[in-house]
Order: structure tokens, then sequence, then C-alpha cells
């Protein structure tokens, strides 16, 4: 199998763990993501944490295997 990724701009309330998304000129993991409150929180590489409405646009990329 090998991996591939392709990059998509999504809402913040469809970030799942094991994407990756750019902040500050650096591309992190995001290692959790928590639904709460009205508020998405997620955690990249366990050393930042973010707070963002569920509708703000985001660009990520998203790795998946293919034979």
């Amino acid at each position: 199998m090998r991996t591939r990724a392709t990059t998509l701009r999504l809402p913040a309330d469809q970030v799942r763990l094991g994407d990756f998304l750019s902040v500050g000129g650096e591309t992190m993991h995001v290692t959790f993501a928590e639904h709460r409150g009205g508020i998405i929180r997620l955690e990249l590489n366990t050393s930042i944490r973010l707070s963002l409405p569920p509708a703000a646009s985001v660009t990520i990329t998203r790795p998946y295997r293919r034979p």
C-alpha cells in the first residue's frame, strides 16, 4: 500500500484526527479534535491548541491509503 494525500478547504467542524493543518507556516498533525458548546477545539502535535467556530474555513491535507 502507498500513502497519498489530498488538500481540502473545509469548515473546522470537518477536521479529523490524522489530518494535517498549516498554522504560522508550519504543517502539523491533528492529534485531538473536540466539538463542544459550539466551538471546535483542535490540538496540533500535542503542543498547540486552537479553538475555532465550526464554520471557520481551514485548509487541511488529508492522507489516505491506496493499494
